[in-house]
């Protein structure tokens, strides 16, 4: 895909998807959540579930964030899907979901998701944290190839506290001009 005609857009309960971005947003979780072991079976059914209609992501949009490359403003080919959370006395910017679709995997487009994300999304985190300590975190299954890329971004585990279930890797990082 040619990065010049990539549509990048910003929603949350502020500034609404169009109920047909939100329909493809729908099915593109149902055809892309990836299923890595019996319990994401159900973890993953549980997630399509919360999504299942436009209405239902409007719900979520109360609380969380989306970004969408979008074809013709419509058609869905990624998200980036993330929240604000405190936990222990850090401020975490959460990555919940980074899903690109099958046929567009491999042109970089989860990049471009999560430098949008960087450039975008952290500075008003880091303005309105509560906390002295902020990090840019996220979970991934230690099955998803994905590991390797959010390691090449500067994730980490080394350092990060692990409030999982073993199954997964909790992954930190202090996001840009941010002192922690």
């Amino acid at each position: 895909m040619d990065n010049a005609f990539v549509n990048i857009d910003l929603f949350n309960k502020e500034r609404q998807p169009s109920t047909v971005q939100l329909e493809s947003v729908c099915e593109l979780f149902k055809r892309a959540t990836p299923e890595f072991d019996e319990q994401s079976k159900k973890e993953n059914s549980d997630t399509c579930t919360a999504r299942a209609r436009p209405d239902d992501y409007r719900k979520l949009l109360e609380t969380k964030t989306l970004l969408l490359i979008t074809k013709n403003r419509d058609e869905v080919t990624a998200l980036l899907e993330w929240d604000s959370r405190e936990k222990d006395d850090v401020t975490l910017a959460y990555i919940t979901w980074i899903l690109v679709a099958e046929e567009n995997r491999g042109q970089g487009l989860a990049s471009l998701l999560h430098t949008q994300f960087e450039e975008e999304c952290m500075p008003n985190v880091i303005r309105n944290a509560t906390s002295e300590t902020i990090y840019q975190a996220l979970g991934v299954h230690l099955k998803n190839p994905a590991i390797d890329i959010y390691r090449k971004w500067g994730y980490d585990e080394t350092n990060a506290p692990q409030w999982n279930d073993g199954r997964k890797l909790f992954m930190v990082k202090s996001p840009p001009r941010c002192i922690t």
